[in-house]
């Protein structure tokens, strides 16, 4: 609704991203936790936002989730703006590419592992 456009014309992640952020953001500072989320509820949701991480990672990957907060959280507006556009045409481009793909995963983990 409103709030969510005002957040895009501030740059500021939606409204969904940032209430998800603030409820998992916590929760998914370990593998444990991200794994729970990726497997219940919230990785459901999640998992329409990030299609270039879970096909890098793989959906069992409790790291795709901790990517998709990253990229929620801490990633630059510009950044996220352009993958939240962008993803599901990438990860179809990168489907049959496992090199790229290797490259695009050791870059994403480069970000969650700080």
């Amino acid at each position: 609704g409103i709030w969510g456009q005002q957040a895009k014309i501030a740059g500021q992640p939606s409204g969904f991203g940032q209430l998800a952020g603030t409820v998992a953001g916590g929760y998914a500072g370990s593998d444990a936790g991200a794994e729970a989320i990726g497997k219940g509820a919230l990785g459901s949701i999640f998992s329409v936002f990030c299609h270039t991480a879970r096909l890098v990672f793989g959906e069992d990957n409790p790291e795709w989730v901790k990517f998709y907060l990253w990229k929620e959280q801490d990633a630059p507006k510009w950044f996220r703006s352009l993958y939240n556009k962008h993803t599901e045409r990438i990860a179809s481009w990168l489907k049959d590419k496992p090199r790229l793909q290797s490259i695009v995963r050791n870059w994403m983990r480069r970000k969650i592992n700080g």
